[in-house]
């Protein structure tokens, strides 16, 4: 997986290299917090605390500074039964010399061409991608392909690429050409005339040729791009039918795009182009009551082998409990991981190809799909509810900067000759002041201040929690 230069570097190096893929790839996960890292090569077990001789392991080592690492734990190779599949799988991906960039000493994501196809004389596709696992799909575009004379008549691109992976479909849904797409639209020629006879009581704003229309929510305004006629079709595509958007249904749609965009009767025109989607049509679950009359059903049980064997027995004769069961082949009776199973099943049959052998290609997109959706209980997508704020999805364009909705008050710094009050640590009694009168601070080595009384000069050293500011 290593460009062609990074394969000539020492053993040292390409070690302290996969120490540093290994972090950055947990990075969410690590920051902020004390960890261990574990490595066979014992000549790194002390590169986070002082330099070594190698100036490639001391820049990587000043990249890891940014993490709280612990210790550097050196694993015997008897101890470590890991296969190292990295440094063996045998195909390599041409990359830049260059190890780290310039400006922050960041090092380059490994290139993958899953998307690049190449098509050699014989007519045979040999896909360039890396990957864990080597699906069916991908064994049959390695193997050797000599067509005959026959085969070379009658055969068609078609067929050539149905049983491969084929690159994921993208969408024609592009956001710069709104303004162009704007000036030809029947209702952006008539907001425009409302905006230049009465603009203060118009509902719509052009700000750089590009019309917005001003949606009140409460106390906030919100500026949504508005989407002429012409493109109504392209962005339902790019946010329903391309892989990303995973073809999931017109609240999931509905809730990605109207804090953006808008159009007449936005919600029944989502609602209109998800319903006649075929592929939604052909591969969606019914979720709809079964006609007939209710009949009682036996209790759960769980019949999955993990559960259902001598040991989990042995466990609830030990232990006195009795262990309900699921009926066989009846998935009501364990709805909730059920229920998200058939959810993610369907969206990605909606994306494999005839011979079904592309699914796992899919499965990145249809997760971000899921996790970028709103979900019905929380109101909120996945994505929202870890990072705090709403995804950025492919059809848009990368902030540049990030504004808070809040400023944090938690941090509170005083400067030399403030005034300040100190929380008493005791009281005589319980209507007894709960701050001294005020004092001056003299040092400053936040969280610690050191004050003076003014009364009979004595030094106070105190946490900046347990002061608080004097106005006079």
């Amino acid at each position: 997986m290593l460009p062609k230069s990074q394969r000539k570097w020492p053993t040292i190096e390409k070690e302290a290299l996969g120490i540093y893929y290994s972090i950055t790839r947990m990075k969410l996960y690590l920051l902020g917090r004390e960890f261990i890292v574990q490595t066979d090569h014992c000549p790194l077990r002390d590169i986070h605390k002082k330099p070594s001789n190698n100036r490639r392991v001391d820049r990587i080592s000043l990249v890891l500074q940014q993490y709280n690492i612990k210790e550097i734990r050196h694993v015997s190779g008897k101890c470590n039964c890991m296969a190292d599949y990295l440094s063996r799988f045998p195909r390599q991906v041409e990359d830049d010399d260059e190890f780290l960039e310039s400006d922050f000493g960041i090092i380059p994501a490994i290139k993958n061409d899953i998307d690049t196809i190449q098509v050699d004389k014989n007519k045979s596709i040999i896909p360039s991608f890396i990957s864990a696992v080597t699906t069916r799909a991908q064994a049959r575009a390695q193997a050797p392909h000599t067509p005959s004379n026959n085969d070379t008549q009658s055969l068609n691109h078609e067929s050539i690429t149905d049983d491969l992976p084929q690159q994921e479909a993208g969408h024609e849904f592009d956001i710069t050409t709104i303004a162009e797409a704007q000036k030809g639209d029947k209702l952006y020629k008539e907001k425009i005339l409302e905006i230049n006879k009465n603009p203060l009581n118009c509902f719509y704003v052009l700000e750089n040729d590009i019309l917005y229309k001003i949606n009140n929510r409460g106390i906030f305004q919100q500026k949504l791009i508005y989407i002429p006629a012409s493109m109504i079709q392209q962005i339902l595509n790019a946010y329903h039918n391309s892989p990303w958007a995973g073809h999931f249904g017109d609240r999931r749609t509905y809730s990605k795009l109207k804090d953006k965009y808008w159009w007449p009767n936005m919600k029944i025109t989502i609602q209109n182009y998800i319903q006649t989607c075929m592929l939604c049509q052909q591969f969606n679950i019914n979720r709809k009551k079964p006609v007939g009359l209710l009949h009682p059903i036996e209790p759960p049980k769980d019949q999955g082998p993990h559960f259902n064997n001598k040991l989990i027995t042995a466990f609830t004769q030990i232990l006195g409990y009795h262990h309900i069961k699921s009926t066989p082949y009846h998935p009501q009776t364990n709805g909730a991981i059920e229920r998200f199973n058939s959810t993610f099943e369907r969206q990605i049959a909606k994306l494999t190809d005839q011979c079904v052998n592309n699914w796992d290609m899919h499965l990145k997109s249809v997760v971000f799909a899921y996790n970028t959706g709103q979900h019905a209980t929380t109101k909120f997508s996945p994505y929202e509810l870890q990072f705090g704020r709403q995804p950025k999805l492919p059809p848009e364009k990368s902030p540049t900067s990030y504004e808070f909705s809040k400023p944090n008050d938690y941090f509170h710094y005083y400067n030399v000759g403030d005034l300040v009050l100190k929380r008493f640590s005791t009281f005589s009694s319980k209507l007894a002041a709960l701050y001294s009168h005020p004092m001056i601070v003299i040092e400053q080595q936040h969280p610690t201040y050191f004050i003076q009384d003014q009364n009979d000069q004595q030094i106070y050293r105190v946490h900046v929690s347990q002061l608080r500011p004097c106005k006079v």
